[in-house]
């Protein structure tokens, strides 16, 4: 393999760091330059043989009967004693023949009735990382008519092995940040309140729905060249003094406020709330301090709670009402005897 495939290779491996989608591609790439027949990328618990895997090519058969059969079944695994293997596990590439001799594995269930039946002969195994008990492991396949895997294989699988931990290392830290990311986006998304996560000089970066709401309303809240802004000078000029606050280069000077926006179109004053964020640098050569401004409207709380209270009205009137029918049905007093119908 020539140096221009081999960085190929790890662009790929790299990308797949951040874009998870793409493992499929860096697992195929693998197997066509291992003479592989198949590849998946698994997260496997070694004590009960449960996990999830991603294969160059999708394979549902092969998934459903590995998890709900062969998962406890797998002689590559040492399930008898978990966490003495774990204790023991070291990143590394191997071949089938470091876990068990072929003969052995040759007369074994997991062989006969399942790598069988997928054609799958020989096996390249990257030990990649250990998460509490699951391992995390990269494994390559062969049919017994391309025979086992030799020294220049492992060499290739050794040379990539350091590029695999860390793609995978990189892509779990993307991943956690996302579920957290996309977690305080809906949060903010379904809050009533309008909330603009803004830079240092008040660029817009991200309004809530409620906060898109209040800018397409033309209200006393504006954009003016892309920045958060309000609809006369002065309080344009208060409202960019507290995010300039918020957003001070020195961690020190940060603070937040708060001011009031009168608004014509309500009955009371729309509440500001300017919070300082972040300050840690996203980019290179540049350090993003940025800040939250919250928006209150409280003509819409008191709405809400207005609402509230006509429905508790209603229910209570409508249970008086029925006891009140109950009532007076029991109070009816009883016809006499031979009274006309």
């Amino acid at each position: 393999m020539d140096d221009a495939a081999f960085q190929g290779l790890l662009d790929r491996v790299y990308g797949a760091a951040a874009e998870p989608e793409l493992w499929p591609s860096v697992l195929s790439t693998l197997a066509d330059l291992t003479g592989s027949h198949g590849a998946v990328l698994t997260r496997q618990n070694e004590e009960t043989g449960q996990g999830a895997g991603i294969r160059a090519e999708a394979n549902p058969e092969a998934t459903q009967l590995y998890y709900g059969h062969f998962a406890t079944r797998n002689v590559f695994l040492n399930a008898d004693n978990a966490r003495a293997a774990l204790s023991s596990y070291r990143p590394s590439v191997l071949t089938d023949e470091h876990k068990i001799a072929k003969e052995e594995l040759i007369r074994s269930e997991y062989y006969n009735d399942f790598m069988c039946r997928f054609d799958i002969h020989s096996v390249l195994i990257f030990r990649l990382a250990v998460v509490g008990m699951d391992t995390v492991i990269l494994n390559l396949h062969r049919t017994r008519r391309r025979g086992d895997y030799d020294k220049s294989e492992i060499d290739l699988g050794k040379a990539l092995l350091p590029h695999l931990i860390r793609a995978f290392d990189v892509g779990q830290k993307f991943a956690s940040a996302r579920i957290v990311t996309d977690a305080v986006t809906a949060a903010h998304d379904r809050s009533p309140h309008g909330l603009f996560v803004v830079d240092d000089v008040g660029r817009l970066l991200h309004a809530n729905t409620t906060g898109r709401a209040m800018l397409a309303a033309t209200g006393v809240l504006r954009l003016f060249a892309g920045r958060l802004s309000a609809a006369t000078p002065d309080l344009a000029g208060r409202l960019e003094g507290l995010i300039r606050q918020a957003g001070c280069i020195d961690p020190a000077d940060r603070t937040g406020g708060s001011m009031v926006l009168p608004s014509p179109g309500h009955r009371m004053p729309l509440m500001v709330t300017v919070i300082p964020a972040s300050g840690r640098g996203t980019a290179i050569f540049t350090r993003a301090r940025s800040s939250i401004v919250c928006v209150t409207n409280p003509d819409a709380r008191l709405s809400l709670s207005q609402a509230r209270s006509a429905r508790s009205i209603r229910l209570d009137a409508g249970g008086d009402a029925s006891s009140r029918s109950h009532s007076s049905k029991a109070t009816i007093p009883p016809r006499p005897p031979g009274a006309s119908t």
